[in-house]
């Protein structure tokens, strides 16, 4: 049922009698006088429960600061984006509680933190569980400090959208306990030991620190263990590695024992235990770390790494090689996102150091356009896209619009050549795989034969980056495949299989699908003999625990086999006796 409209003499009205009560209930650091009009109204608004009926007055009032994009007032983009969003994601909330209402009235006046959080909200921060969670928060953290949570507007951004929802496995299904978040906002705003403070990062980048899983007690312990460390990346080695367990099935030492860092450290793991001590120990540091699963093109064998934030001068980049082991360094990188629980690549993750030290002003700028992009046409939105990524390069939100529009068939050849250019022009050298990755999305929705013919253009940005080539192949072979013309697919996956014998898990992608071919065509004679050709050809791992994950023994398996398949028990012995001399006894 719709809701009638409120005159608007109504309104202010309302606001006048109110102000008073409104000052009294609202919890500390909000003005007693409200002095922007949009601000009355949308106070009025949330006691009654009526924000959707402001919507169409505040697209209307957005839509009006994008008319021109040569002239944007960036502040005015950014205050009227900011409370069309604040309108439009609380309207969502049923039956708000009297808390929840003297919590959005609060959040109405914190001008710095309300357009950044709600520029920053994804769909599954659900408005309930956040408007808890900063409700909670706000008595905690302001009584005696004013304008604390404002005046760390990206610290508390990045708190909110990553501890509104349940956090992985080693967290029961609740969200995370008030007490938890508390004690992590005053020892990431007052803590004197971390290399980032609570100011420097944006909220992009925040969330790669508060998404911290270790206790109060580990917190403390690595200060003591590690605050004069240099290059904290590589206490990833410091762990010792948990031989047997990896080898011979059996339990991990750290498994019988409290999963604290102390003990990580005292009784080692694998590489995931690895991994995820380094991680937390960086973020202790406030340091933005993120752990990494890397899988082969066949998913049987799992690896994990680190990757951090690394300033040198005024330059940023995520470092996904110091904590790593060499035989890992072609695998796929895979990111739990902080914020929304998604996969995404480290190539996204990536882009996100652009961040650091471009302008704040421009940055919420440029996310307050992509917010509001559904005001435009399709034909006129390619621009707006355009202008948000020209203010901040490093809004992968923008990037991947653009892409999707593209997919999604609504970007003209011309639009896509210019907007291919740009990524080229920004990304091809500082972020290839991210280049890569948005190029391959953007002419996805092109004809088959005419995607074909992109991704050979595609492929020719990236002459220094066999890995990046050898997926384009097999996305071009996949096509072909689709188009029907298994032998011109068969010679692309052959391509690959032939010039990049380097790149790790890519071959056994490649590998992959010539074995489906040609059982296909119940030609495994042909099939063995590839196999033979490229497992010999392959780069052999080093003696180590490790052997097991690295391409060349994943292919070597799936070789022995074949050959055990086709009844030739003695060539699969031998393969399998070659596997087991480089695995440490």
């Amino acid at each position: 049922m719709k809701v009638a409209r409120i005159p608007l003499a109504v309104c202010f009205l309302a606001v006048l009698a109110g102000l008073a009560m409104h000052a009294l209930a609202a919890p500390p650091g909000a003005p007693a006088v409200i002095a922007d009009p949009w601000i009355a109204k949308l106070d009025v608004a949330v006691d009654g429960d009526i924000l959707a009926n402001l919507q169409d007055d505040l697209d209307k009032a957005a839509a009006r600061t994008i008319v021109d994009l040569s002239k944007l007032d960036n502040d005015n983009v950014i205050t009227m984006a900011g409370y069309r969003q604040f309108a439009k994601y609380f309207a969502q909330v049923d039956r708000a509680t009297t808390e929840q209402k003297a919590t959005m009235r609060w959040l109405l006046h914190q001008p710095h933190l309300l357009p950044k959080l709600l520029t920053a909200v994804e769909p599954r921060d659900t408005p309930e569980r956040l408007l808890n969670l900063l409700g909670g928060l706000v008595p905690q953290v302001e009584t005696g400090q004013k304008g604390t949570l404002d005046s760390l507007p990206d610290l508390t951004t990045a708190l909110l959208v990553v501890w509104d929802k349940p956090h992985g496995q080693r967290e029961t299904a609740a969200v995370a306990s008030l007490p938890h978040v508390v004690h992590l906002f005053n020892y990431f705003a007052h803590s004197k030991a971390l290399r980032f403070g609570p100011n420097d990062l944006p909220w992009e980048l925040a969330i790669y620190v508060v998404d911290i899983h270790a206790s109060e007690e580990d917190i403390a312990w690595a200060n003591n263990q590690y605050a004069h460390r240099g290059n904290l990346p590589l206490v990833y080695f410091d762990v010792p590695y948990d031989t047997d367990a990896y080898l011979t099935g059996k339990p991990k030492r750290i498994s019988q024992n409290p999963y604290t860092l102390a003990n990580i450290l005292r009784f080692g793991g694998v590489c995931v235990d690895q991994a995820y001590f380094a991680a937390e120990v960086n973020k202790v540091f406030g340091v933005p770390a993120t752990v990494c699963d890397g899988a082969s093109g066949a998913g049987e064998v799992g690896h994990a790494w680190i990757g951090t934030l690394q300033v040198a001068g005024r330059r940023a980049v995520w470092d996904f090689n110091t904590a790593r082991y060499p035989e890992d360094m072609f695998w796929s990188g895979q990111v739990h996102d902080p914020q929304t629980r998604e996969i995404i690549s480290d190539a996204d993750v990536s882009l996100s150091a652009e961040l650091q030290f471009s302008s704040p002003a421009q940055r919420l700028a440029s996310r307050a356009l992509v917010s509001l992009a559904d005001l435009v046409d399709d034909p006129h939105r390619p621009a707006l896209l355009e202008k948000a990524i020209d203010l901040s390069h490093g809004n992968r939100a923008a990037w991947e619009a653009l892409a999707n529009l593209g997919a999604d068939q609504k970007l003209s050849k011309a639009q896509i050549d210019i907007a291919g250019v740009a990524v080229a022009q920004f990304a091809r050298q500082q972020y290839p795989e991210f280049a890569c990755q948005t190029l391959m999305r953007m002419i996805t929705g092109a004809s088959p034969v005419d995607h074909v013919k992109a991704l050979d253009k595609t492929a020719t940005l990236f002459a220094d980056r066999p890995d990046l080539i050898a997926r384009i192949r097999i996305l071009q072979g996949d096509l072909l495949h689709k188009d029907g013309k298994d032998a011109d697919a068969f010679a692309t996956y052959s391509d690959v299989l032939a010039h990049e014998l380097k790149a790790g898990p890519i071959i056994l992608d490649a590998m992959r699908r010539v074995d489906g071919l040609l059982r296909e065509q119940r030609d495994l004679r042909r099939l063995s003999a590839i196999y033979k050709t490229v497992w010999n050809s392959m780069p052999k791992p080093s003696v180590s625990a490790y052997v097991l994950g690295t391409p060349w023994y994943q292919l070597g398996s799936s070789y022995a086999a074949l050959l055990e398949e086709m009844g030739d028990h003695n060539g699969a012995q031998n393969i399998r006796g070659m596997l087991s001399s480089f695995i440490p006894q």
